[in-house]
């Protein structure tokens, strides 16, 4: 049994009492989507529902639907990422944020979120917060005639991330909309905003809302939002592994106890949490103000206006269908593997965006059908997890070689048995599956170069330079097949689902990484200046937002221009001092310049919005140590007083270091311990 959880024979209604009732201040309140219902759906039902409205749009109706609805159900295949699909292949006559907006205009409050208003009411709820698009909590609130202030995150951006005891926080945006403000409209409608960290803003906010002492009741949430609040959760709890204690999670069924996040699993119930409520309110002589009269809605009918008013081309429609009879999510959840590492996700977190629970699975469920061929993009997936976990051990990589060719021999083999009649975005998506397989196949053959020497060295050298190589130009290929197609689909959303630029940048860079210093030097301006115009490209393009692109590029960046600083200054090696500042020309020195500049700025505009801890993080402190280390060895280039404030710089830049990776065990201790032996043989140079 769960700790603290009830127990058979247990009075449920007592145990959730007594929270309300050893509370010093009210507790706050976490909703889910079971709040809402039965005015609007919980996902799986939206996501059969779309189906259907789908289905009759079709040419013909799929003769297969009843196989699709089992695929869509499945884990793994969110609503987001339906949503993302459906997008994808009609928009713009698909809106998913329209959608939402539409199905939840006017939705009166539902029975739950009316019977929390009375609480709230009589003083017995604080703050509320909602994962919820929908405003039934902000109309329950406004029928019993309650003053509330909506918190989303364009609030707290402008500085508001003190809480409120009126506060109602939409997390994930709202279609709420009032005559004295305006809020962020749903961001988590597609599978990119899914994968979305809280902004420090939001981050202030709620570790405020869910501070020491104050309680907090769980409702109508499964508790599986992996890529913002679990986060946040895993690491209040380890601030203060008491300060979750207070929880009450109301588990509808026996088995919603297994959602649970373990670092909240303190205190539990099961029951209907309207009923648990309702009988609050009851013992308190509570009304339940509007719960009589109120009308149910017709959401399915709803649903069936708004695909009525899109008016979907049948050609979108139909190779959505063809879409999800290949399993092409799949494909598109490798490709999107590599934002959300870049992100600051750890494997565990980038796995389960996939669908894969275990970092040993093999992922089958994430391949698709290909020409008559079954592509093995989970084998991909997979891959790219033992990488990382064979790296980390130093031991080679055995397996991750075996899966990376086995999955590039038959990638290659479906490449060269297509046709003209397979479409131009699954033969791109085969070529990205290919680049992606060749970088991971260049990565292990550059690692085996630095740990071995000579003849072998070189050659191992020469084999990841034609891996990267290889790499870009399947991408760049990818790219071209696309531009030749677009087939009125709008190229934010193609690079969206192929990601060919990523690759290709990522190719570039890994051969520039592996170059000899002369060659690698001016390698990585090249790479770092198209970084900067790609991402300057797709933050003005209005249909990918800034904020992602940031998230997902700007720790690349800081990595890169680390990585240029370490070739200008001789110390490539995990280990090397950097040359002095007066061993290099004034063209170098520009250079360095240059990529220090560049490092603080996307370090900077990555900790504007994202609160994430990013695991290239060591990178950034160890430019900063480099680059003035190199300063304060040059007696001819700097006199006395700029070499000490130079030492000084770097010693602060090492301190702040340690700092981080005492408080965040998650930071690399390989890469810590490097750079503190790394900063020893600096400090010998002083």
């Amino acid at each position: 049994m769960i700790e603290g959880a009830t127990s058979p024979g247990e009075d449920p209604h007592a145990r959730l009492a007594g929270i309300f009732e050893r509370a010093a201040e009210p507790p706050t309140v976490l909703l889910g989507a079971g709040a809402s219902l039965p005015q609007l759906p919980v996902a799986r039902d939206l996501k059969q529902e779309i189906l259907t409205r789908t289905a009759d749009m079709a040419r013909s109706r799929p003769a297969d639907l009843d196989q699709l609805r089992e695929r869509i159900d499945q884990p793994h295949f969110t609503l987001e990422l339906l949503c993302s699909m459906l997008r994808y292949r009609c928009a713009p006559a698909y809106d998913a944020v329209a959608m939402w907006s539409a199905l939840c205009s006017g939705v009166p409050p539902s029975r739950l979120t009316s019977t929390i208003a009375s609480l709230r009411s009589a003083g017995m709820i604080g703050p509320i917060v909602t994962t919820n698009f929908d405003a039934t909590c902000m109309s329950a609130l406004e029928r019993s005639g309650q003053r509330f202030r909506v918190i989303t995150e364009w609030q707290v951006r402008d500085g508001d991330d003190m809480p409120e005891h009126t506060d109602v926080c939409a997390l994930h945006g709202t279609t709420y909309r009032a005559a004295d403000g305006e809020f962020a409209p749903p961001l988590s409608a597609t599978v990119r905003g899914l994968a979305r960290p809280f902004t420090p803003g939001m981050r202030r906010y709620l570790a405020g809302l869910f501070r020491p002492g104050r309680p907090v009741v769980v409702v109508g949430y499964s508790g599986q939002d992996h890529y913002d609040i679990n986060p946040l959760l895993r690491e209040l709890h380890r601030e203060d592994a008491n300060r979750l204690r207070e929880w009450m999670w109301i588990c509808h069924r026996e088995r919603d106890r297994d959602d649970v996040p373990a670092v909240v699993a303190a205190q539990h119930v099961v029951g209907d949490a309207t009923e648990l409520l309702g009988a609050l309110c009851a013992e308190r002589g509570l009304h339940v103000a509007g719960s009589e009269d109120v009308e149910t809605v017709d959401w399915r009918g709803n649903l069936r206006a708004v695909f009525r008013g899109f008016n979907l081309p049948a050609d979108g429609v139909d190779d959505f269908f063809h879409d999800l009879r290949s399993n092409i999510a799949g494909a598109w959840a490798v490709l999107e593997h590599y934002r959300l590492f870049s992100g600051g996700y750890d494997t565990a977190v980038t796995l389960t965006f996939g669908g894969v629970k275990d970092e040993n699975a093999d992922a089958d469920h994430l391949s698709f059908r290909f020409g008559g061929r079954r592509l093995p993009f989970g084998k991909l997936l997979h891959a790219s997890a033992v990488y990382r976990t064979e790296d980390a051990s130093s031991d080679g990589y055995p397996q991750s070689l075996g899966l990376l060719n086995d999955a590039l021999t038959a990638l290659e083999t479906a490449c060269e048995a297509e046709d003209e009649s397979t479409r131009a975005e699954e033969r791109a998506l085969v070529r990205v599956g290919i680049a992606i397989a060749e970088d991971y196949l260049g990565l292990i053959d550059r690692k085996l170069a630095m740990r071995t020497g000579g003849s072998a060295a070189e050659r191992l050298r020469a084999e990841a330079i034609a891996h990267f190589q290889r790499c870009r130009e399947r991408a760049e290929n990818a790219g071209q097949l696309l531009a030749a197609t677009r087939r009125g689909s709008e190229p934010e959303l193609i690079e969206d689902l192929v990601q060919h630029r990523t690759w290709a940048l990522i190719g570039q860079a890994n051969m520039a990484r592996t170059l000899d210093r002369a060659a690698a030097v001016e390698a990585y301006d090249a790479v770092i200046a198209l970084q900067l115009a790609v991402m300057a490209e797709q933050r003005g393009s209005g249909e990918v937002a800034g904020y992602d692109e940031v998230v997902a590029f700007a720790p690349q960046l800081w990595l890169r221009a680390s990585e240029w600083l370490k070739a200008i200054l001789d110390c490539s090696g995990e280990l090397d001092a950097p040359v002095s500042w007066d061993r290099i020309d004034d063209r170098w020195r520009a250079f360095a310049d240059k990529s220090y500049r560049i490092c603080l700025n996307a370090y900077a505009e990555y900790n504007a919005v994202s609160s994430q801890l990013n695991s290239r993080y060591p990178a950034y402190f160890e430019t900063r140590i480099l680059y003035f280390a190199a300063r304060a060895q040059a007696r001819n280039a700097f006199a006395e007083p700029e070499r000490r404030a130079a030492r000084s710089a770097a010693e602060q830049a090492f301190a702040e270091l340690r700092a981080l990776a005492e408080a965040n065990p998650d930071v690399s201790p390989t890469w810590v311990g490097n750079a503190e032996e790394r900063f020893a043989r600096i400090a010998l140079n002083w």
